[in-house]
């Protein structure tokens, strides 16, 4: 059974925002976990992995918060994979031994969440299926929000923008991991040679917007964190560079899950993993390893007091 929104791309018709996030549910029921499979084993010349990138933003601003409770949303939580990061990040930072950390899990995939609550048994840590336009929180409850390589995909996202100002606290921050797409690398000149030939296809697929293209760029960031919504100006896009050193292979399990490749029957994945790894060829040296970097943005958003 494929999603409404592959159907519609195969019959040649748009999609629209619903259909798109009934296919990304669809996406993570089938293959829940995929996002840290595809990223967290790939580090940064820091030896970070975004996620730990992501969960370090918060000991700097912790230090400057006098408060004694601490309440984090990971939005589009997914399996929860960032929740082990936020804990190795926070210890030094906030007495744990008095409970005063409290983190919500929130993410629109049962499978997804399934996952989470089976991996993580914390009483600091409370999972809840929830869209992220529409969260079961009060206003000003929420010291900071973590969210990993979802934002960039969340439609529409002015709700989204209004809800991240409504839970945050005065001085709160949103901190976000998303994709960036200005960078060209041996991966961006792989995935455009196995890609082209899905778009000529499917031509409803390049017409489709999957996010909102302001979230990439640092002036579309400006016009949605607003200061009537109550945020400073954005001031830059942090970039991070993932260093995979990987096989063909390897190429082909970061790539299988994009959303886009969902669409694709069985036997056309299957032409795709064999066209991807033959175009890795190009690229190995000796002993069939690939190196490029895989480019991402860290933003980091604060509330106004």
């Amino acid at each position: 059974m494929i999603s409404k929104f592959s159907q519609k791309i195969i019959n040649n018709e748009l999609p629209n925002e619903l259909d798109w996030n009934e296919h990304l549910l669809d996406a993570h029921k089938q293959s829940p976990s995929m996002t840290p499979k595809a990223f967290a084993k790939y580090f940064t010349d820091e030896g970070l992995n975004s996620y730990d990138i992501l969960a370090k933003t918060l000991p700097q601003q912790i230090k400057l918060q006098n408060s004694k409770n601490i309440t984090i949303v990971d939005l589009a939580c997914g399996d929860g994979f960032l929740i082990h990061s936020i804990f190795k990040y926070t210890n030094n930072n906030i007495n744990n031994k008095n409970n005063n950390l409290k983190i919500f899990g929130f993410d629109m995939s049962d499978s997804e969440l399934n996952v989470a609550i089976n991996n993580i048994k914390d009483p600091r840590v409370h999972f809840q299926n929830s869209k992220a336009n529409s969260l079961p929180l009060a206003n000003q409850s929420i010291d900071y929000i973590l969210c990993h390589m979802a934002f960039m995909l969340m439609l529409p996202i002015e709700p989204v923008v209004a809800e991240i100002s409504r839970i945050l606290k005065p001085t709160g921050s949103f901190s976000a991991v998303i994709g960036r797409y200005d960078l060209k690398t041996i991966y961006t000149d792989i995935i455009k040679q196995v890609y082209t030939p899905i778009l000529s296809k499917y031509p409803k697929l390049r017409e489709f917007k999957s996010g909102d293209p302001r979230v990439a760029t640092l002036s579309g960031l400006q016009s949605l964190f607003t200061k009537e919504l109550g945020f400073n100006k954005v001031e830059q896009l942090t970039p991070i560079d993932l260093n995979i050193i990987t096989d063909a292979e390897g190429v082909w399990n970061l790539s299988k899950d994009m959303y886009d490749f969902w669409i694709l029957s069985h036997l056309e994945k299957e032409d795709l993993k064999t066209n991807l790894i033959n175009v890795c060829k190009k690229y190995e040296d000796k002993n069939k390893i690939i190196k490029f970097i895989f480019p991402m943005n860290l933003i980091t958003i604060q509330k106004t007091s």
